[in-house]
């Protein structure tokens, strides 16, 4: 039992450096410490594929990856980054491809558990709330239309 609490502390320490959930009390994070999963990639893996249906979002815990749309770089994405959140907020296809530049750990949240997540606490469905409005103001400013590409995926939370 000592074992599993200290497992548990560990893991909830661990979630206090991911700014998207930083500011979350014990019991919240406890909360999202039973959604998702960690997967590891290889560098040079696709995460989404501009276009695709979206039916999961991940938040970097270690490792870079570049966003790009119509082929071009839109950006990096590192520790902290949340990617996919578009297409589980407004129901629409993924709004740029991501691709890994070196091995990566990821926080990987299916559409279900990224529903459970915003309602955790106020300040997470804030800070996605806030990500995703600037991505897509971003798009507007550069390319006119909140289509496809949506920008700032340099964003680091935090």
């Amino acid at each position: 039992m000592l074992t599993a609490r200290r497992e548990l502390k560990r893991r909830i320490d661990a979630l206090r450096h991911i700014p998207l959930v930083a500011g979350c009390t014990t019991a919240e994070l406890a909360g999202v410490d039973r959604l998702g999963v960690q997967l590891d990639v290889v560098a040079g893996r696709s995460l989404t594929h501009e276009g695709d249906a979206g039916l999961e979002c991940f938040v970097v815990v270690d490792g870079l990856a570049t966003a790009h749309c119509d082929a071009e770089p839109i950006g990096m994405l590192g520790p902290g980054s949340i990617a996919g959140e578009i297409a589980l907020l407004y129901d629409v296809p993924r709004t740029a491809t991501v691709v890994s530049c070196t091995p990566m750990r990821l926080w990987v949240l299916d559409a279900r558990e990224f529903k459970e997540l915003l309602e955790i606490a106020t300040a997470i469905r804030n800070n996605v709330g806030r990500i995703a409005a600037d991505r897509l103001d971003h798009n507007v400013k550069v390319h006119g239309h909140e289509g496809s590409c949506t920008g700032h995926h340099t964003q680091v939370l935090g």
